[in-house]
């Protein structure tokens, strides 16, 4: 057995399956600015993953910004199979809608999709170190 197989093999299982934790800096909209989203376990259950919106950044200074959703749930109920998330929802706070979304970890980059019907909008967040 491979050595990267075996060290995987010697976990359990919920190590696998564990929510994501961790700070993701979105995408920046067209002035710059952009969101920070604190990942962990959703209140609710445990085992799901949940992300708040914790900082709001002006995109030329970076610096924190006032902005009426601070503290907001924008992820909700994320089952997480591996680097896959799934079975959950993204709210937009730009339409101020919520649609189905998946989420995949690569490293320190989250790709995040929100999908209405079969039109969705993807995006590449950026772990926060």
């Amino acid at each position: 057995m491979p050595p990267l197989a075996a060290a995987l093999a010697l976990l359990p299982l919920s190590a696998i399956a564990a929510p994501l934790t961790g700070v993701y800096k979105t995408e920046s909209n067209e002035e710059g600015n952009y969101l920070e989203v604190t990942f962990g376990a959703c209140e609710s259950n445990a085992e799901l993953t949940c992300g708040t919106i914790t900082a709001a950044k002006d995109g030329v200074d970076m610096v924190q910004v006032d902005y009426e959703h601070l503290g907001r749930t924008m992820i909700e109920d994320m089952e997480r199979d591996g680097n896959a998330f799934s079975g959950g929802t993204i709210w937009a706070p730009d339409d101020d809608k919520t649609y189905t979304s998946k989420m995949e970890l690569s490293g320190d980059i989250l790709e995040v999709e929100g999908c209405i019907f079969f039109i969705c909008c993807r995006q590449t967040w950026q772990a926060v170190n």
